[in-house]
């Protein structure tokens, strides 16, 4: 990666600019949820989710097969095109072998002998997906004079117009519907919905939210009531959340046929969501190359004589996984002198610090090379280079240089970023992370308090992955720390904390999500085994992790803070908590086993039950109602919908 380096170097000056660069034939119905739709205006009668018995959710569990590409299928049916892929139930089986053999490789990028062969079998449809590239750059923005700012600037801000903002992270209900609705308004919330993680509910999941199932109902062909509203933008956040977001890349691309039928072409922004498709398709297990999709849809460019920009060369290298095809990638425009987007340059200086371990020599690549001399006045920039130091670092002193000293603009995601970094060290052993991960948390909580922490929700999720690492020997703190943390992140992030058709408050219920698949279940696994065990000797049980603090609870979690300079390690924890290290106690691989079957069966229940609804109501009309009860549209509006000409034969 060192050429990086000295192939960057001479693009230097357009850097310093970014700063101010911020501103057919019908398919067989054997294969659909419904029969074939007409438009029809109904009034959506209040009614409630329909309680399956566990027998009848046995008797139906045949019909949940599937169940998402049925919901794809049906949306697709206006286009009538049998012969696409995901109508057919008997696809040729996937190669196994290649795809894993393939996927070894690129999760062995470490390896020098795999860096080699990677790049010898990539090279040849690298090569050509690269030619192709060059000979599409527009002619305005090769053979730029870089050291000339004006220019550059100019550019820069031309091909980055980022039309709507929104947070990362929403923790509030969907809003509803703007009205009056315009093509604009649309748009905009199409955008939101799209480009924000509803946490509420789970409103942005695939299998269960409620936002999925908005994106389809608005854009389903049969549905003249949104038609006037719906346009290429629209078609293309969707584009981005089912393919990019979700993981559904084939339905994606599919995508481009429904625009296409409902009279709107695809735009550069299209072509650059698609390719976002291809970074995903570069680290999973495939038996195609990234190279030739990626040619594919350059291709599709040529042929519609869309104008590729700055965004493109940044998706393509987003896409390449070999550090000689980076280089040179890089080297290719280096030598036509394009300048280089801020969301580029981030990743150069990605792969850069994988190379190194001191972080001075990043700070010395960043000033001297790339010519950014003010990076420090740049949040992103900041952030990089402390996490950088906080991976590589043996002592927390290393970072007082950048936290303590007002000329590094600091925000929410700098205590991210230090927690990320110290998650990945390898310098430090595991037992003492925690402890340092709060004490920064703490520390830059009281430098940052006027920064809203919305954005930076995965700070919470690195302090808690950590404290459940030690948790099956440190049971009594770990259930503490993590109800602690639970309350802080509650406080804020103003989550909400009540109940919704659960036994667990919405607050807890967004971690357990946030955590990931099984992470929280295994110290809750760990706090039921140890319960049953002081059940039996007759000791007080802990609380469920769910259990908000008490006052008392409180005020010792705040004590804790204010002294969190006095802890080094879990033994004097230990000592001021007054507990003891469990000795002699374990959690059997039988017992974990249960309690996650148990776990597993509880959330595909609530699934399955929720499925069950939305297949025996038909799709346009439970995505209507709970529209409704979600006051996303007004009860009093008429809506016009695509529903079954006899809405019985859905039941």
């Amino acid at each position: 990666m060192i050429s990086i380096k000295d192939t960057i170097s001479r693009l230097g000056r357009s850097v310093r600019m970014l700063d101010s660069h911020k501103n057919a034939i019908k398919r067989p119905t054997r294969t659909t949820l419904h029969k074939p739709t007409i438009t029809k205006k109904i009034v959506v009668k209040k009614s409630e989710d329909v309680e399956f018995t566990g027998e009848q959710l046995e008797q139906f569990k045949p019909l949940l097969a599937n169940f998402q590409t049925k919901i794809f299928r049906q949306f697709l049916e206006p286009l009538e095109m049998e012969n696409l892929k995901i109508f057919s139930d008997s696809l040729p089986s996937f190669d196994e072998e290649t795809a894993k053999f393939n996927w070894q490789q690129k999760r062995e990028l470490s390896s020098p002998t795999n860096i080699l062969n990677n790049f010898a079998q990539d090279r040849e449809h690298f090569d050509k997906m690269v030619d192709l590239l060059m000979s599409m750059i527009p002619s305005h923005l090769k053979n730029i004079n870089l050291n000339n700012d004006i220019i550059v600037s100019h550019i820069l801000e031309e091909q980055d117009r980022t039309k709507y903002r929104c947070s990362r992270n929403t923790f509030d209900e969907v809003p509803p519907i703007p009205k009056p609705l315009t093509k604009e308004s649309f748009e905009e919330y199409i955008y939101l919905l799209t480009h924000s993680t509803f946490h509420y509910r789970n409103s942005s999941s695939l299998t269960s939210g409620i936002i999925p199932d908005i994106l389809l109902y608005t854009h389903k062909l049969t549905n003249e009531e949104f038609k006037p509203y719906r346009s290429v933008q629209t078609y293309n956040y969707l584009i981005k959340f089912f393919g990019y977001d979700k993981n559904q890349n084939s339905f994606a691309r599919q995508l481009l046929l429904v625009m296409n039928k409902d009279g709107h072409k695809p735009n550069i922004h299209t072509i650059n969501n698609l390719l976002k498709l291809c970074e995903i398709h570069s680290h999973i297990r495939s038996t195609t190359s990234t190279y030739r999709n990626i040619y594919k849809y350059l291709v599709l460019c040529t042929t519609m004589n869309i104008q590729i920009n700055l965004s493109t060369i940044t998706r393509i290298y987003a896409s390449i996984t070999n550090i000689f095809l980076k280089e040179i990638f890089i080297s290719k425009i280096q030598a036509i002198n394009l300048p280089i987007q801020k969301n580029l340059l981030v990743r150069i200086i990605d792969d850069f610090s994988l190379t190194i371990r001191e972080t001075s020599e990043l700070i010395c690549f960043i000033e001297k090379d790339l010519k950014y001399s003010n990076w420090h006045e740049d949040h992103v920039m900041v952030n990089k280079v402390v996490y950088h130091k906080a991976t590589n670092l043996q002592s927390l002193r290393e970072l007082d240089p950048y936290l303590k000293d007002s000329k590094y603009q600091l925000d929410a995601f700098t205590i991210q970023s230090v927690l990320e970094g110290l998650k990945k060290n390898k310098y430090i052993k595991e037992e003492d992370k925690i402890w340092m991960m709060l004490k920064i948390y703490v520390y830059l909580q009281a430098k940052l308090q006027y920064v809203p922490m919305n954005g930076a929700v995965r700070t919470y999720q690195f302090l808690i992955e950590q404290v459940v690492k030690w948790s099956a020997e440190y049971v009594e703190p770990a259930c503490n720390l993590v109800r602690s943390i639970v309350y802080e992140a509650t406080q804020g992030l103003g989550l909400p904390q009540e109940n919704i058709n659960s036994n667990l408050p919405e607050n807890y219920r967004i971690f357990r999500r946030l955590q990931g698949q099984g992470k929280l279940d295994v110290l809750e696994a760990t706090i039921d085994r140890f319960n049953r065990l002081k059940i039996k000797e007759g000791e007080a049980r802990l609380p469920d992790l769910a259990a908000p603090l008490t006052e008392e609870e409180i005020e010792n979690w705040k004590i804790l803070k204010l002294n969190i300079d006095e802890v080094n390690d879990i033994t004097s924890y230990m000592n001021t908590s007054n507990t003891k290290q469990n000795d002699g106690f374990i959690v059997t691989n039988d017992d974990m086993s249960k309690y996650f079957r148990t776990r597993t069966i509880m959330i595909n229940t609530s699934r399955n039950k929720m499925l069950l609804n939305k297949l025996h109501e038909g799709f346009d009309h439970y995505v209507l109602r709970k529209m409704i009860e979600r006051n996303i549209i007004s009860e009093n509006e008429n809506k016009s919908v695509n529903t079954n000409e006899n809405n019985d034969d859905n039941k």
